[in-house]
């Protein structure tokens, strides 16, 4: 009998397994890190770029200190800015896509949105698809605060808190189309701040860790909470007793996409370390800002899945962080409220088929931001 289930084993390790996916999934170990035809894709025109010296073409570009940035380095346009008076009080706001505009035109980010509505503001759009809070913190410091902004706000969305303890997105989000490295903070003993900078600093540092395992888990190993939580999974492959096992390489498949918490949920679960990271950040980002002189503010700009996972809790589910941060003193504007008064999350002319604000849903937003409030 156990001649027979080891023989099974090894028919489901070198036949059912051989090619390293069931499904169109792949199968641990994750040796290269890859998860998804389009990474693979992502890699090989990374190689031929590096190898000929030329620019690969991303939508994103590599950065040594942020990780990556817009193609043209800059802040997002707004049309229309162009003869504006000067005298507007200047908004420097930072975050991730839902801040940039992911999925719609400049002019129907809820930024542009805003200006119209409010003539007396200029609003700066810093924000980059795909980043942490650390990452918005650290270009702030670069390219937003040398503006001698008024206000800076900075846009959080609750379900992306788990990017604060990831230095390579694809273990966190295998089916992403983003490949390049990250830095992150960690938090010392004391509670302070520690920044870990991007292990890649260069596109050819990129394409090593992605061709070298024993490079990729020396570089993100400790610091990155998903590979971090599945070593076996991360490890070269034949490292490891499980590797040589069929059942042991699905178990320890299953356990890595197990060992996740559902990231909507974070938002309402402080004691958690990314729920911990985020709050210090977010005091920290706090006190920088207003020993430049300029006011503080995070906007919650919740997706649509925090918007169900609201829609499903049980009655008297609080405010998560949000409340959390007002009690330390850091002013919030949560738009959750508003969108679920409109019931936004089951309104389809509010979304974009990628799950961003739509320009109605970016209008949306801006009216809420428009309407006077004290501080």
């Amino acid at each position: 009998m156990l001649l027979a289930l080891l023989a099974a084993d090894q028919l489901l390790l070198h036949v059912v397994l051989s090619g390293g996916t069931v499904a169109g999934r792949r199968v641990a170990p994750f040796d290269p890190p890859l998860f998804a035809p389009v990474q693979f894709e992502f890699r090989d025109r990374l190689a031929a770029a590096v190898e000929s010296g030329r620019d690969p073409g991303f939508f994103l570009a590599h950065d040594a200190e942020l990780g990556w940035v817009p193609r043209n380095g800059g802040p997002r346009p707004a049309p229309g800015r162009e003869g504006r008076s000067g005298e507007q009080r200047r908004v420097v706001a930072v975050g991730c896509s839902f801040t940039y505009g992911e999925e719609v035109e400049d002019h129907e980010t809820w930024a542009v949105h805003l200006e119209a509505l409010r003539p007396d503001l200029e609003v700066v759009n810093l924000g980059v698809s795909a980043y942490g809070v650390d990452q918005a913190w650290l270009r702030l410091q670069r390219e937003g605060l040398p503006l001698q902004p008024a206000e800076v706000w900075l846009g959080v969305v609750p379900e992306t808190l788990p990017r604060l303890e990831s230095m390579y997105r694809p273990a966190h989000r295998h089916w992403t189309n983003l490949c390049w490295f990250k830095p992150r903070f960690a938090m010392r003993p004391d509670g302070t701040l520690e920044l870990v900078p991007s292990p890649a600093t260069t596109p050819s540092d990129t394409l090593r860790l992605l061709r070298d395992q024993e490079s990729f888990v020396a570089a993100v190993g400790v610091h990155d909470r998903w590979v971090a939580r599945s070593p076996v999974a991360y490890a070269p492959e034949g490292s490891r007793f499980a590797h040589h096992s069929g059942l042991g390489r699905i178990l320890v498949t299953v356990l890595e996409a197990a060992s996740r918490p559902a990231a909507v949920d974070l938002w309402y679960q402080p004691e958690d370390s990314a729920a911990r990271l985020f709050l210090a950040l977010a005091e920290t980002i706090a006190q920088q800002v207003a020993s430049s002189g300029a006011h503080f503010r995070i906007l919650v700009l919740p997706g649509r899945g925090d918007l169900q996972r609201l829609h499903d809790a049980s009655a008297g589910e609080g405010a998560g962080l949000t409340v959390e941060l007002q009690q330390r003193g850091v002013d919030v504007v949560d738009l959750t409220p508003v969108l679920l008064e409109v019931d936004a999350g089951s309104d389809p002319s509010l979304w974009m088929s990628g799950g961003h604000y739509s320009s109605a849903g970016n209008r949306l937003v801006a009216e809420a931001l428009a309407r006077p409030r004290g501080r």
